[in-house]
């Protein structure tokens, strides 16, 4: 009996190792293949400067997540120096986005029209507690010399965005916001 319990308690963490190890090679994934689609190239992320997630999991795909990503020097550098064809050849439209529309590249500050699209969704489920990504998201794309683009979802009558992913790139401090809101 001891023997059949200790083998179970050994499949479980072998099963939960392995599920932590897949669940970080699909987000490494997701984030290599996203860079490419907005930038044209795998771009190296550095560091996390911020992470928050509404969770979701393998059976609930409501989730909402920010990611503020510090890029290395070297592809930042790259993006600065090609990014007048990177305004104009991306995004593109990842694969498993086929049915998604395209905001392309813009500059700061961003467009009303675009702001009553997109603002509330890109920052609708951050607690409180977060306030201070609030006033960055919000300078980000009140500011000059910053660019934002995505891909989006939206509804026929163009009143509601249920999904989107959002991208605000600000070249002077190396910074990349990723916005996935899946409804």
């Amino acid at each position: 009996m001891n023997h059949k319990i200790k083998f179970c308690c050994k499949k479980t963490i072998i099963c939960l190792f392995l599920l932590l190890i897949f669940s970080s090679c699909v987000t490494t994934r997701w984030t290599n293949d996203i860079t490419l689609s907005i930038f044209g190239k795998k771009i190296k992320l550095e560091s996390i400067v911020f992470d928050y997630s509404t969770g979701g999991g393998l059976f609930d795909w409501d989730v909402y997540s920010i990611t503020i990503y510090k890029i290395t020097e070297k592809d930042n550098d790259y993006i600065k120096i090609h990014f007048d064809n990177i305004k104009r050849l991306y995004p593109i439209r990842p694969d498993f986005r086929n049915n998604w529309n395209v905001l392309n590249w813009k500059g700061t500050p961003m467009e009303d029209e675009d702001k009553e699209l997109f603002y509330r969704h890109c920052l609708a489920f951050i607690p409180v507690n977060y306030i201070e990504i609030f006033g960055y998201f919000d300078n980000a794309i009140s500011g000059k010399n910053n660019y934002y683009c995505g891909f989006y979802k939206i509804f026929e009558d163009g009143s509601f965005v249920p999904s989107l992913d959002f991208f605000v790139y600000i070249p002077d401090e190396r910074i990349l916001i990723m916005i996935e809101n899946l409804y």
